[in-house]
């Protein structure tokens, strides 16, 4: 395996399928990514299953669909949005500004860490 120093990539590392000549010889991967369409300087966007139901202003992100129910949304830059509480957190303790605090003796460990950024 050899190390970042030891350049240019060649064939026995990755398939190269083509190269570019823009600051020295560069190779281009080969890669079986479906390309849904490209951005600034062509890079592509991976087509995928995601549904995008909205974009933001300014900048246009995507704002993908899902199940999640929003009540309201905050005034903040940004509208950041007020989810549905889950039955349980209507009788659990409250943090400053009325936020619930869920017990999590019950959660497992995959679900609790998709929480984690």
């Amino acid at each position: 395996m050899g190390s970042i120093w030891d350049r240019p990539v060649g064939p026995a590392q990755i398939e190269v399928a083509e190269s570019i000549s823009s600051a020295g010889v560069r190779p281009i991967a080969a890669s079986h990514m479906e390309v849904y369409g490209t951005i600034l300087n062509d890079r592509p966007i991976m087509a995928s299953s995601i549904q995008v139901a909205d974009t933001t202003v300014p900048g246009g992100r995507p704002i993908f669909a899902s199940d999640i129910i929003v009540r309201d949304d905050l005034t903040l830059p940004g509208g950041r949005p007020i989810f549905a509480s889950r039955e349980d957190l209507l009788d659990a303790p409250l943090l400053p500004g009325g936020r619930p605090i869920a017990a999590n003796e019950e959660v497992e460990t995959e679900v609790l860490m998709g929480f984690i950024d």
